[in-house]
Formats: structure tokens, sequence, C-alpha cells
């Protein structure tokens, strides 16, 4: 828009300049202007003073937009964070207990690292994804699996969520306690225990969801997972967007081969990637 009002009002009054009679306009430099030319020239400010007037509001609205995204409240911690994902090859490791011990031993390893403050193993990260799978509440009404609402389901750590900054607001976050053989617990937000479990108490909600079972194309049987606390929302789906209902599982008891791993550090987090990365 800059560039075309500045190349058009600056042709026409060249094309005017062009045409005019130096010779004349000195004999009738006393004379008034015809008034059709002073009409033009009106018009010409008055629309590229609206075009002015229209880039200085949007670009307003954009600097106000930007703003208010960056000062925006995320729900989770960003600073002193290292993330990275490792490429483990689908086939590599199928067996749930193969996985289990494989970042047991993985976490132990970065744990010992000085620097490192905490670390936590994860299949989705604020702002880069999560699974997202149909669930049910067993007590409500029955849908097809097709028409059933979704939620973002992260399989995490025990140290995920107080590695990230979320803060459970009721109930309890999840534990090394939290293992192969013993009740089947989840986490969940605010967002969902409101949509979905309404003034009711969050423990008596009890999400079915298909079991993630490691090196298949398809999620495995239906499994009830028995919500043990709550979580604060967080803008994890993006800033503009809306807040998503979203569900925490124990990783160990649904390991999954592919992840993310956080670290947070002491100091400067790109510090520690040569260490790590050995």
């Amino acid at each position: 828009l800059s560039v075309g009002s500045g190349v058009l009002f600056g042709t026409a009054p060249t094309w005017q300049a062009a045409r005019l009679d130096l010779n004349e306009i000195l004999k009738e430099s006393g004379r008034a202007v015809q008034g059709g030319r002073h009409g033009l020239r009106r018009a010409l400010v008055v629309v590229e003073f609206a075009l002015a007037l229209m880039l200085l509001t949007g670009g307003g609205v954009a600097l106000w937009s930007f703003t208010a995204m960056a000062r925006a409240e995320l729900g989770f911690r960003t600073d002193h964070l290292l993330t990275f994902t490792l490429p483990v090859p689908r086939d590599r490791m199928v067996e749930s207990n193969t996985i289990r011990a494989f970042y047991d031993r993985m976490l132990t390893d970065v744990h010992a690292l000085p620097g490192v403050r905490s670390a936590a193993v994860s299949t989705g990260l604020p702002l880069q994804g999560f699974f997202r799978m149909p669930f049910s509440i067993p007590g409500q009404p029955v849908v097809e699996e097709k028409a059933r609402p979704f939620a973002r389901v992260n399989l995490v750590t025990s140290e995920y969520l107080g590695l990230m900054g979320m803060r459970i607001t009721r109930g309890r976050g999840l534990t090394a306690a939290d293992r192969e053989g013993g009740q089947l617990v989840a986490v969940v937000n605010e967002t969902f225990a409101k949509r979905m479990l309404g003034g009711t108490a969050p423990w008596s909600g009890q999400p079915e969801l298909r079991e993630v079972v490691p090196g298949a194309n398809q999620p495995g049987e239906p499994q009830v997972w028995q919500i043990v606390g709550v979580v604060a929302d967080s803008r994890s789906n993006g800033v503009k967007n809306e807040i998503a209902r979203e569900i925490h599982l124990p990783f160990d008891q649904s390991p999954f081969p592919r992840v993310r791993m956080t670290v947070r550090s002491e100091g400067d987090p790109s510090a520690l990637q040569k260490s790590i990365a050995a």
C-alpha cells in the first residue's frame, strides 16, 4: 500500500506538470487555478490520508496483539530448559519392559551430569503437539467412538509437571509410585475437569482411553484411568488458540518408544548440549 500510494500520488502531479505550458503559467500567475484541479488535489489528499490512517491503525492493532501475546500467561515455564527428541527407530523398542529400562537409565545418566537440576521424558511438549485421542466417561451417555470428545494426551514421567512449572490445583501429581501393575491414574487440566465433570469432584471421573501400544499402528483395548489430580490450565496449544482438554498419564504405565526429553539446568541450558549428547 505504501509503495502503491507513493507511485500513484507521485505520478499524478508529474503527469499534470508535464502537460503545462510554463510560459502561460507565468503569464497567468496571478489568476486563480481552475476549480477542477483543486478538486483533484483535494481528493488525492483525502485518499492518501485515509490510506495512511488505515495503515497506522492496522500497525497499531498488530503491535498491540503482538504485545498481548508476548505477555500472555502460558501456564508453564520456559526458562532454563533444554528440549530435544530422541530418534529411536520404531522397530528398535517394542517391548514395554525394554522401553522402561532404556529411559530409566537415560534419565539416571542425565540427572548425574553437572548443571542438571531435573529431567523428564514425555511424548509431547507444549506448543509442539500431544497425542489427540477420543475418550469417554463411564456413567455418561454412551456414544460411538467417532462422536466422542477428544483430549490432548501426554505420557510423562513423574518429574515432568514440576519441571515444567505446571501447578497442581487439586489432588496430587504423578509420582514414581505410579508404575506398572498399580492402579492406572491420570492428571487432567482444569478445562477437562470443568467441561467433562462439571461440579462433581474430579476423583469421581474415570476417563476411558484406548491403550497406547508400542510399535503398533493403532491403539489397543480401552482402559479406565482414575483421576487423582488436576493441574492448572496452560496454553500448550498456542497463545491464540482455545485451551484444550488435556490428560497426563504416567509414562511407566503406558511406555512409548519415541519421546521428547526436557532438562532443566542450573545455568545456561545450551552449555549442557555436548555432555548430554555424549
